[in-house]
């Protein structure tokens, strides 16, 4: 994307020209009577902002306006943060990710897969992957406990030098690896259950609980929200009654649940179903009919799990590796 140059703009002018999940930055990092340059670059939720069009468009504006430059994009990779600071700019970025020309130019050539990462003196060495399940796995619960992976702890985001992180839009997709860092910092409340799940933590209700239910098993998901896009409480109201509705047309119980951030953040809480002894075959269907990235796994014997569909763990190995 070519990158928008405002020479003037007034400071409380600058919401007009953005995107709005920059505003809310926008407003933190500037004032409504100064006057700014702007550099609007590449803003889509997928886009990293490399150094060269950030020099390109400095030496094109020149002289800035007399409070400085705004520089508005997703993510600068570190040479852009350099000249930018360099610049004097004020630099409102949409993500916190850490990248460098480098990594975003191999990002551009890879953009279908995950390629091997360089590892010094020519050897190359495939990057670590996320889980997979394999054919076996599809068949039995324990597999699938065995085969998914525990995140007990969601990840720190990063510093980003010399900018000002912007609120993100919540109509806008995130990065798959916040969205896996959310998911690992949610508790899961089930309705008769008296301690809440959680990956990774074993929970010593659990047992009772499904004896109770004469169950072995149990499985956490939502029709809501598919894919991270929020959408209005009639549809989601309808998806989950639907979702609902495939359950028991599969001869399958299921009680109410809802996730509650663990941190206590105001995050919004999500109706969820937990179903009993779902067929992982079953549940991997229903994760792509209705676009969820992840269910919560749980049995007597063994912490509860995250099983990530396939697609969604290929764009966490894929920013992964971009990001190395």
């Amino acid at each position: 994307m070519k990158p928008t140059i405002r020479a003037r703009i007034p400071g409380d002018k600058l919401h007009h020209a953005v995107p709005r999940a920059y505003h809310e930055a926008l407003r933190k990092a500037t004032r409504p009577e100064a006057q700014y340059s702007l550099l609007l670059f590449a803003h889509a939720p997928r886009d990293v902002v490399p150094s060269p069009p950030v020099r390109k468009a400095l030496r094109r504006l020149g002289e800035p306006a007399p409070d400085g430059v705004v520089a508005v994009g997703t993510v600068f990779t570190e040479e852009a943060l350099k000249l930018l600071d360099e610049a004097g700019a004020r630099v409102v970025a949409y993500r916190k990710s850490r990248w460098t020309d480098e990594s975003a130019r191999q990002r551009q050539l890879k953009p279908g897969g995950i390629g091997p990462a360089p590892q010094g003196k020519g050897e190359l060495h495939p990057p670590a992957l996320p889980p997979c399940l394999d054919d076996a796995a599809l068949h039995s619960c324990e597999l699938v406990l065995a085969h998914a992976c525990a995140y007990t702890d969601a990840a720190a985001p990063d510093e980003e030098p010399g900018g000002v992180p912007a609120e993100a839009d919540p109509m806008a997709p995130a990065d798959a690896d916040d969205l896996l860092a959310g998911y690992a910092n949610t508790n899961y409340f089930v309705a008769g259950l008296d301690a809440p799940l959680h990956p990774g933590d074993r929970n010593p209700a659990l047992a009772g609980f499904l004896a109770g239910q004469g169950a072995r098993s149990l499985a956490v998901l939502t029709a809501y929200n598919p894919r991270s896009q929020m959408l209005s409480l009639e549809e989601n109201a309808r998806r989950q009654g639907a979702l609902r509705a495939a359950l028991e047309a599969a001869g399958l119980r299921c009680v109410e649940a809802e996730g509650r951030a663990r941190d206590g953040s105001a995050r919004p809480v999500e109706p969820l179903l937990a179903v009993f002894d779902a067929p992982p075959l079953l549940l991997q269907r229903l994760m792509e009919e209705f676009g969820q990235n992840a269910v919560l796994l749980a049995a007597a014997d063994a912490p509860p799990r995250l099983w990530l569909r396939p697609t969604f763990m290929r764009e966490l190995a894929r920013e992964e590796y971009a990001s190395s």
